[in-house]
């Protein structure tokens, strides 16, 4: 990384982007074990995910409309750190959500370098360089803090289905679920029901079903 704010990102306390990355392997593994609240927590990451790209790809228009208002006779190279920062990532911290977080750091670090290029010249405003250097941090750290709330619950959808003393007990202690998940479940245990029935309706007749 070349800029200090996004260096700041990563080695953030007591949220920063290992912690997360190494959380988000948690809620994965939740999601996969059938945790509906794991799988509502990635679905509004998601949410806040392509939050960060959008922004990122409007700053960078904005900086490429600047870019663009220069004479033909200055050019312009990409501003880079002689010593830039280095760090060392496990391979087993890499999930998909993590990998495009990370990416949007990188894309993060990149904006930056640019802002700066951008208001040494004059082409946008301190109040604009404020504005675009800023922004992303503030929902990246809410990224982490978002994804540091999750715990794991152990429960199921059967369990919501049930409203079992867990399910109702993570309910208190995560919140509830939307009701639009809530109804999607009940709606699947209809269907595995209805799919349990069907051999019996085709059983009370030797030529029914054919």
């Amino acid at each position: 990384l070349h800029t200090r704010v996004a260096a700041r990102l990563w080695q953030a306390h007591p949220t920063g982007m290992l912690l997360c990355l190494a959380l988000l392997r948690r809620l994965l593994r939740a999601e996969e074990a059938d945790d509906p609240w794991a799988a509502h927590w990635l679905k509004q990451l998601r949410i806040r995910l392509n939050l960060i790209a959008h922004l990122l790809k409007q700053k960078n228009r904005r900086l490429d409309q600047a870019f663009a208002s220069l004479p033909g006779a200055i050019h312009t190279t990409q501003v880079s750190n002689p010593s830039p920062t280095e760090f060392i990532l496990p391979l087993a911290l890499f999930s998909p959500p993590g990998s495009r977080l990370l990416q949007q750091l990188i894309d993060y670090d990149l904006l930056v370098r640019r802002t700066l290029l951008a208001w040494h010249l004059g082409l946008i405003t301190q109040a604009e360089k404020r504005d675009f250097i800023a922004t992303i941090p503030r929902l990246m750290f809410q990224v982490f803090s978002f994804v540091n709330r999750f715990r794991t619950t152990g429960v199921t959808r059967a369990d919501v289905r049930a409203n079992s003393p867990l399910a109702q007990t993570m309910a208190h202690k995560l919140g509830n679920l939307p009701k639009k998940m809530l109804a999607e479940i009940q709606r699947d245990d209809r269907w595995r029901q209805r799919r349990k029935l069907r051999p019996q309706k085709l059983a009370k007749g030797p030529f029914k079903g054919l």
